[in-house]
Formats: structure tokens, C-alpha cells, sequence
């Protein structure tokens, strides 16, 4: 019977220990220290000697736990870690100023969602900076981050974490009160009393947001029933709900009421000021290069490919009207891009350096 016994505890913990999903937690440790005013380091403990595996790394203002990574409902961001270097070190450079951050990670197979091991929770705050009187200020919008950033003169002065609306992945097409637009925009108005604290309005949608919101209702790719939308803001919370915890506006960036006052004491901040709002669909580069004015050359250059391609069919003349942004669109379908309808650097790129 001992014997028996025996054998069954061996062969019990060979099955603990070569089975996916049985790789005991304590294995996977973080920690965490911040590094300077911008950056926080996450050192990682963990079994990582297998090709097979992944190690995925969740930011957020919330707690995390395995069971709670929502992504759509909390503002979660998601960091894959290159697990080649020993010891295995992270530096997330995409931290706000004066926030309580909550890191987990989880060990998995790749292609999987089911986690082989999952980390202690870890909370580290982010230092504070005194923002000073800025002369030249443009904000940038990270939605994939999660903060908002004023510039002053091409560098970083602070950021501020932001919550945004219910669908945080996707680009605002048309009304549908949970998508936050991403492009190249401007200041249009200040509230100093809103329906949310204080707000800062911008110009969505702008002529751009116009034409491709025309172009995708010409295709069917808009609602019959559904408008552009508007009313787009940046601003603080209601007194009753909403907070950087978690993604509930209709499409509007959400700040903490304090970062809101902190913002609005900027005496240069005024109408024309430019806003840029980028994420999981228009990079960057691609909401700065939207504010960009092609050369004729160039327009001449995508309208002959165009109508090489079967895609256009109007005067080779250098100028981006509603013929060449529809061709644009349709080009920009057919390439699976982003569609705005415009030569944005992304598309350009793909245009002219296209070969038969």
C-alpha cells in the first residue's frame, strides 16, 4: 500500500511539474523602482527558459488581478517583454506624472490566452513635475498609454493619465457614443464650467473627418442611420461618476479634476492650439503627417498610380479633390490601412514605392 502510495505522489508530481498551467506563481515575481521623473523600471523573476512561451506585462490606474484584465473596460495598457536579455528588465517610458500605478504579469504560451503563471501585484507611484509657464504648447494624446501630454516647444513639459470612452481601440468613423477620434485637431473652445467640471473643445470633425465620413457612407461602411457625431472634449469628471479608473465617456478624454485646474492656469492655452490624438489605429506619425501639405508632384505621382490601379479615373492635375480622396479611400481598403482619405505618410508610402 506504501508502495502504491509512493508511486502515485511521483507520478502526481511529475504531472505538476510538465503540464501546461501548473507553473506555481511564486516563480514569477516583479518589482519595480522608478528610475527618474519619467520612467519606472520593472525587474521580472521568472521561469523563462522555453521558446514557447510569452511574458505579457499589464499597466493600469486600477488593481489587477488574472481574472480582471479587461482592456476595454479599465484603461489597461499592454506591453509584450523581450525575455532574451538576463536578467530580464523592462523600462516603461509611457508613465504620467503623479499617478499610482498597478503592474501584473503573465507567463503563457504563445498564439494562448490561458496563463502558465501570473505574478505578484505590484503599485508604484509616479513622481510628480512642476509644470512651468509654457510659450509654445501642443498636447498629444496617447490612447494607448493612457495620458495626455503638453509639449512646450517640442519637449515634454508633463503628463497627465486619462481615462477615454468605451471603446478605447478603435478610432471615432461616426456617432456612436464610445470612440475617440485620432487625427490632427485643434483647440476651438475653453469651459471653464462644463457639464464634466471644466472642457477643452476640439474641432472633431474636422474637413477631413467630413470627407472620409462621406467616403465610407458612399461604400456602405457607415450606418445608414448614423451622423459624423461631435462634441468632442477633454475634461474633468462628474460629480456623481466617471474618473480616470475606467473607460465611460462617450468618445471624450477624461482627466482628473485637479489635472483639469493645473491645465487651465496655462495662460497660453487658447483656441488654435493643436491637438494630437494617436493609438491602436493612427500612429503618431500618421495623425502628424494628416496636418501636412502634399507637394503637386506628389498628388501627381499617387493619381497616376491610382489609375494604374483601376482606382481613379479623373484629371491627372496634382489637386486632392473628392475624386483622389475617394480613390485614396478605396486604395486604402484594398491595402487594409487606416482609412482617412488623405496622403498621410503611411499611405504615400505604400503608394509610391508600389511595384507591378
Amino acid at each position: 500500500m506504501k508502495k502504491s502510495y509512493r508511486k502515485f505522489t511521483h507520478a502526481w508530481i511529475f504531472i505538476v511539474l510538465i503540464l501546461p498551467g501548473f507553473f506555481p506563481a511564486k516563480d514569477l515575481m516583479i518589482s519595480a523602482q522608478v528610475v527618474n521623473n519619467h520612467s519606472i523600471r520593472i525587474n521580472f523573476n521568472a521561469p523563462l527558459d522555453s521558446k514557447d512561451t510569452e511574458l505579457i506585462l499589464y499597466r493600469s490606474t486600477v488593481k489587477l488581478a488574472d481574472s480582471s484584465v479587461n482592456k476595454v473596460r479599465y484603461p489597461i495598457t499592454e506591453f509584450q517583454i523581450d525575455t532574451a536579455q538576463n536578467p530580464v528588465t523592462f523600462f516603461d517610458h509611457y508613465i504620467a506624472h503623479n499617478v499610482t500605478y498597478h503592474y501584473l504579469a503573465i507567463l503563457r504560451y504563445k498564439g494562448q490566452k490561458k496563463s502558465l503563471a501570473t505574478s505578484n501585484t505590484l503599485e508604484i507611484s509616479s513622481p510628480n513635475v512642476t509644470i512651468e509657464e509654457v510659450t509654445d504648447p501642443v498636447i498629444f494624446v496617447n490612447k494607448k498609454h493612457y495620458y495626455l501630454e503638453i509639449q512646450d516647444n517640442e519637449k515634454m513639459a508633463k503628463r497627465y493619465p486619462i481615462s477615454l470612452g468605451r471603446d478605447p481601440f478603435k478610432r471615432k468613423i461616426h456617432q456612436d457614443n464610445k470612440t475617440t477620434p485620432e487625427g490632427f485637431y485643434k483647440i476651438t473652445n475653453l469651459q471653464t464650467d462644463a457639464t464634466f467640471y471644466k472642457a477643452i473643445d476640439i474641432d472633431y470633425p474636422n474637413a477631413q473627418d467630413r470627407n472620409r465620413y462621406e467616403f465610407m457612407k458612399a461604400e456602405g461602411l457607415v450606418p445608414v442611420d448614423r451622423g459624423i457625431g461631435g462634441e468632442i472634449q477633454i475634461h474633468g469628471k462628474h460629480p456623481r461618476f466617471g474618473s480616470i479608473q475606467r473607460n465611460w465617456t462617450w468618445g471624450c478624454i477624461s482627466l482628473r479634476n485637479t489635472d483639469v485646474d493645473e491645465i487651465f492656469k496655462l495662460s497660453t492655452l487658447k483656441a488654435g492650439i493643436p491637438v494630437i490624438i494617436f493609438g491602436h489605429e493612427f500612429s503618431l506619425e500618421d495623425a502628424l503627417s494628416l496636418a501636412e501639405e502634399r507637394p503637386f508632384e506628389k498628388i501627381k505621382s499617387a493619381q497616376k498610380k491610382l489609375t494604374e490601379m483601376g482606382l481613379y479615373k479623373g484629371r491627372i492635375d496634382g489637386i486632392l479633390g473628392r475624386q483622389t480622396q475617394f480613390a485614396i479611400g478605396r486604395y486604402q481598403i484594398d491595402q487594409d490601412l487606416p482609412i482617412s482619405c488623405v496622403l498621410d505618410a503611411r499611405t504615400l508610402g505604400a503608394l509610391l514605392n508600389r511595384t507591378e
